[in-house]
């Protein structure tokens, strides 16, 4: 009786763990963090982008960047420029329920073409994707980016 107990309270937990929070372009959720590694086919060319929930944006560049580099920090976001990249990483699509590009594990993931690896989280749940980098929504992300990162205050 006990194991049957406990053995439907794992598929309860399970199953609450796959529900994706219902999160729209607006408002930035106080939580949302972002870690971002770009594979385009020229090494050098290489990023890694993290932004902290409180605006901190850090950044990385190079052959040797993948995602278990902790770049340096670049610089802060104001809040225009945190919901701007809130709704520009939303365009990209890796919030909504059943999203493709979805990968399991960063740290088996080989990638396959140019593609720009995702985690974001935000309103509690995590979300990781390896995305396309010649789809449009992905490259504004990427070059917007890019440009928040070589832009000092």
């Amino acid at each position: 009786m006990v194991r049957f107990a406990m053995a439907g309270l794992g598929i309860a937990v399970l199953g609450a763990c796959s529900t994706r929070p219902a999160l729209g372009p607006d408002p930035v959720p106080s939580d949302f963090v972002l870690g971002i590694t770009t594979y385009p086919t020229d090494a050098e060319a290489r990023a890694r982008y993290v932004v902290e929930a409180d605006g901190v944006l850090r950044a990385a560049e190079g052959a040797g960047v993948g995602p278990e580099v902790f770049p340096a920090e670049t610089r802060r976001l104001t809040a225009d420029e945190r919901a701007q990249l809130w709704r520009l990483t939303h365009a990209t699509g890796i919030f909504a329920p059943g999203a493709s590009g979805q990968i399991e594990d960063v740290d088996v993931y080989e990638p396959d073409g140019e593609v720009m690896v995702t985690y974001a989280a935000a309103g509690g749940t995590g979300f990781l994707s390896a995305l396309p980098l010649d789809e449009p929504a992905v490259q504004a992300l990427s070059e917007w980016l890019n440009a928040m990162a070589r832009y000092r205050r």
